[in-house]
């Protein structure tokens, strides 16, 4: 292994972990507009239609 594949390597793992942060954040801040939106009743009004249409 030389020097550039080395710095390729450590440049891919950077990205990975990049990646796995801005799911994460995602994923928070997805969860919490959806608790917000439980919380505010709206889920329930929208089931029935998201169930008929095969969601």
């Amino acid at each position: 292994m030389n020097t550039s594949d080395k710095a390729h390597a450590k440049h891919f793992q950077h990205l990975q972990n990049d990646q796995k942060a801005n799911l994460n954040i995602r994923f928070k801040l997805e969860r919490t507009s959806l608790s917000k939106a439980i919380h505010n009743g709206r889920i329930t009004a929208k089931w029935p239609t998201a169930r008929s249409h095969g969601h």
